[in-house]
């Protein structure tokens, strides 16, 4: 999505399933916590590379959806290894909005009436209903040319 999306509350697929593994994991989840946990809920995709969870970790971050403070201050570590993090209301309120926007598309999708394709289908069937036959006279004269 991007940062002008974060900015308006709305969170990426990946994001979600930061803020998920986050809240999973608890308080004070470290990165490879997070990694872990993020691996499991995104079985479903190809494997999310480390990067772009650092990445979604750092937007996040700057945007007030979760909080990190550093743990163990170590020099030899990288920014990302010794810090520790928690969601903030901001991030339970942007995951929920995210769930409530899944189920209404699940059932908006559910709702939809047939395609284009399925009504043709179903108009060249074996028992043609007395508007399939109207419909096909229709198309077999846009086609043909017959009036």
């Amino acid at each position: 999505m991007g940062f002008f999306s974060l900015r308006k509350g709305i969170v990426s697929p990946l994001e979600e399933i930061v803020l998920m593994s986050i809240r999973e994991v608890g308080y004070g989840a470290t990165f490879m916590q997070i990694f872990d946990k993020v691996g499991q809920l995104g079985r479903g995709s190809s494997r999310i590379r480390l990067y772009r969870v650092e990445i979604a970790l750092r937007a996040l971050n700057m945007f007030g959806f979760i909080y990190s403070w550093q743990d163990l201050p170590r020099p030899d570590v990288d920014w990302i290894d010794d810090r520790c993090f928690r969601i903030m209301l901001r991030g339970e309120r942007a995951l929920e909005a995210a769930e409530e926007h899944r189920a209404a598309e699940q059932l908006k999708a559910s709702l939809r009436p047939p395609g284009m394709l399925i009504k043709l289908r179903s108009c060249f069937c074996e028992r043609p209903r007395r508007l399939c036959v109207r419909l096909r006279r229709h198309l077999l004269s846009r086609i043909i040319g017959i009036s």
